[in-house]
């Protein structure tokens, strides 16, 4: 089993620890591999195997337990058989009607250390929040980024054979969602699967969940989504939308679905900053998938859509990295995002939708440009595509190489030359950084590259 390094890093350093583990995030997307992972470490550090109580109640073996009363008590009777310390790993723990309770009263009564999964951002809310305040953390756990996703993908013979821009490519097609890899490597296959746990979400975490009668109307309502990710609207846009189609609905009904679907981890909403006046704004959001495969298996893959791809690929990246995103607005201008992170490190990312959508194609061998901490990255399109996601980490690595905090270069990356406006100037070739046996537009660069005004600034403390 491959290790997510990045979410057991977490794990690791609250074991043992007097708060309760909720680990969270979408269906498939790696939960139970993780609590599983998290009881090969307690065996690892020499856990006695009958101290660990691991139960996963989407099996029906263990039905019976789905009511608080039982699991209490088959915990209760297991702990009173062991000695020392017990490890209770529950997985999809909101299977269990009014579980809080029976976690509270585990916390309570044992010599415990709890570890639960759920995929229902409700899990954190309500009483939960009343009766846990302060005594437990949230892992958020997100589908695989590029570098885990060649990890996994090195397993899987067929997609062993890929080339890294091959991968990249696919990573943008079909998502990042573990179980893909498993599968024999068939577009067919895995656009089957993808739309199969489609269904399973929206039928069992936001239908089924929250008793929503109007199937047609929630799935119309995902589809406007998905085929609008990147673009600022509103509940009142929606519903103008569906009513000139006939439907009838109220905004109210929009925000209610929207945020059963927020709840399912299937979609994040980010609210707009005014970064002048320093203040949320309540109108014209952008909703973000919280994975590419599931929005291409339900309604196709297309060219023309990579600007938006690519702009969700960098909110899943700055969440990732434990940022607080929102899409900011200065006077009249647009900043894609402006990123905060608790260790006062700030992003704008802007104008990436102003690339020309007709040049920025997988096929294409244009060359847009981005800025990374004031600098120009520039190159044909397919090593835009491979390295968009590693920017960010470039920009956080070239800034805490000032502070002497300095990580290890990321993939890929072989230097950024600055350029531009307020740069010296360097040929195309000094450019084209990021394989220097790629020469693409060496010789004969594209006249009419696009260039942004700006693009990645990163800002070490202070306001960005």
């Amino acid at each position: 089993m491959i290790v997510r390094e990045r979410y057991m890093r977490l794990i690791r350093d609250f074991m043992d620890k007097p708060v309760i583990k909720i680990i969270t995030g979408m269906r498939r997307s790696g939960k139970s591999a993780l609590l599983e992972l998290t009881r090969q470490e307690l065996l690892d550090r020499g856990v006695d195997r009958k101290n660990i109580i691991f139960i996963n109640f989407e099996s029906l073996r263990y039905e019976a337990l789905r009511d608080y009363k039982a699991l209490y008590a088959e915990i209760i009777k297991i702990a009173g058989q062991t000695e020392g310390r017990i490890y209770v790993l529950l997985d999809e723990i909101q299977e269990v009607n009014t579980w809080e309770q029976v976690i509270n009263s585990l916390r309570v009564d044992l010599d415990c250390d709890i570890y639960v999964t759920g995929s229902n951002a409700k899990l954190l809310s309500g009483e939960l929040a009343t009766l846990l305040a302060g005594r437990y953390v949230e892992i958020q756990v997100y589908p695989l980024d590029f570098d885990e996703y060649l990890a996994f993908a090195a397993e899987n013979e067929d997609e062993a054979k890929l080339s890294k821009r091959e991968q990249f490519a696919n990573f943008l097609r079909f998502g990042g969602l573990p179980g893909i890899h498993q599968l024999k490597w068939d577009e067919d296959r895995v656009m089957q699967y993808l739309h199969d746990i489609y269904n399973s979400v929206l039928l069992k975490d936001v239908i089924a969940r929250n008793r929503i009668r109007d199937t047609a109307l929630l799935e119309s309502i995902v589809l406007y989504l998905m085929d609008n990710i990147g673009n600022t609207f509103s509940a009142k846009t929606i519903s103008d939308f569906l009513k000139s189609q006939g439907r009838k609905l109220s905004t109210e009904t929009v925000y209610n679905y929207l945020k059963a679907l927020e709840s399912a981890f299937l979609i994040h909403k980010v609210v707009r900053f005014d970064i002048k006046g320093k203040r949320i704004l309540e109108t014209q959001e952008k909703y973000y998938l919280s994975d590419l495969g599931l929005r291409h298996a339900v309604i196709g893959y297309r060219d023309n859509d990579i600007a938006g791809v690519l702009e969700n690929t960098v909110f899943l990246e700055l969440l990732r990295r434990g940022f607080s995103v929102n899409i900011g607005k200065q006077d009249v201008a647009e900043v894609d995002f402006v990123a905060n992170r608790a260790d006062d490190r700030k992003i704008q990312i802007g104008n990436l939708r102003r690339w020309r959508r007709s040049r920025i194609t997988t096929k294409n061998l244009s060359c847009p440009r981005i800025r990374c901490c004031g600098s120009i990255v520039a190159g044909s399109v397919k090593r835009t595509l491979l390295t968009f996601c590693w920017n960010i980490k470039y920009a956080i690595t070239q800034e805490r190489e000032k502070d002497g905090t300095a990580e290890a270069e990321p993939p890929f990356f072989t230097k950024i030359i600055a350029a531009g406006s307020s740069a010296p100037k360097h040929n195309h070739q000094d450019l084209c950084s990021v394989d220097p046996t790629d020469r693409c537009h060496s010789e004969n660069p594209h006249p009419k590259a696009v260039r942004p005004a700006s693009c990645i600034r990163l800002a070490h403390g202070g306001s960005p």
